[in-house]
């Protein structure tokens, strides 16, 4: 934004006439272009809950994607050089089966937190797994607490 306002003020000093409209014009399509790629990594959000993971993204028009939990198989992150010194990485979500919308989540922030995303659901495995084999007996025992 600044290089477009800076060759906006240059334009105006030194040129005249053609030269002058071409490059005010070029300035402004570079303003344009930075604020509409600016509306579109501001409007892409990743949100985890206990249950399922969501992607919302779009400026104008959005698009939706969940996947539950309980479907994740693998989840691996990846983050390079400068993810390391911009503190951002890429999530790669495994699913049973199944190509998802959230199978590449690239620039997330704070990527260091994904260790809390990766305990989330593997405590949500272990949980579904111990109490699959339970009976009715089993969970009023445990509800009368005996």
């Amino acid at each position: 934004m600044l290089a477009g306002l800076t060759g906006c003020v240059w334009a105006s000093l030194k040129l005249d006439g053609f030269l002058y409209w071409l490059v005010l014009y070029l300035a402004w399509v570079l303003v344009v272009e930075a604020a509409w790629r600016h509306a579109q990594v501001y409007r892409d959000r990743f949100v985890i809950t206990t249950v399922r993971i969501f992607r919302v993204t779009g400026v104008i028009s959005t698009k939706r994607a969940t996947i539950p939990i309980t479907r994740i198989t693998d989840m691996t992150v990846r983050q390079p050089a400068l993810g390391h010194v911009l503190n951002y990485g890429h999530l790669r979500f495994e699913s049973a089966g199944q190509r998802q919308d959230l199978e590449n989540v690239k620039h997330i922030r704070d990527i260091d937190r994904v260790e809390e995303i990766q305990r989330i659901v593997s405590m949500k495995k272990t949980l579904e797994a111990s109490y699959a084999n339970w009976t009715v007996d089993d969970i009023r025992a445990v509800l009368d607490g005996t």
